[in-house]
């Protein structure tokens, strides 16, 4: 893949992740940190300066913002003595 082709990918890879973005958090600050990724990377992306984040990192930022981690639950715990 050339240049200008691995842009292009990025490019709508870009694409992808701000749609997601918009669409799912309120502020860049709030996906960065609910996501992961760092604000500055984030910025950058946003504003189209990603030649320094490689596309196995788009990927994984778009991977974590359509399936994001699930928080364990805490469930109760019953008491040994048959009380319900």
């Amino acid at each position: 893949m050339d240049d200008a082709e691995e842009m292009a990918a990025k490019a709508a890879l870009a694409d992808q992740i701000q749609e997601g973005i918009f669409a799912g958090y309120t502020s860049t600050e709030d996906a960065a940190k609910q996501l992961d990724i760092p604000l500055s990377k984030l910025s950058d992306l946003l504003r189209g300066q990603f030649r320094a984040i490689s596309e196995a990192e788009m990927r994984d930022y778009i991977d974590r913002l359509y399936h994001p981690p699930v928080a364990p639950t805490k469930a109760k715990r019953r008491r040994a003595t048959g009380d319900k």
